[in-house]
């Protein structure tokens, strides 16, 4: 027996991949949180109604690079902060 499931993709908003984020933070897994919380800054530059500040996504972002020791050149870290 086949079953078909219509669904839709859904979008999240940058206070969602924040969360994600802070869950991996919260957990020690840095390397998660960088990924998440980038993926939420970039989220949040096409958001109109912005669901999370960019001051809150930075402060995390800047102590997980920190503990993962992230080598980012300038050009890297300047599109990142964007």
């Amino acid at each position: 027996m086949l079953i078909f499931v219509r669904y839709m993709p859904c979008l999240l908003a940058a206070d969602d991949c924040f969360r994600l984020g802070a869950v991996a933070y919260f957990n020690q897994d840095y390397y998660h949180t960088v990924m998440w919380i980038t993926e939420a800054l970039n989220v949040w530059k096409t958001e109109q109604q912005k669901t999370i500040d960019k001051a809150t996504l930075l402060d995390y972002l800047s102590y997980s690079l920190y503990m993962v020791s992230f080598s980012v050149d300038g050009h890297q870290c300047k599109n990142i902060t964007r």
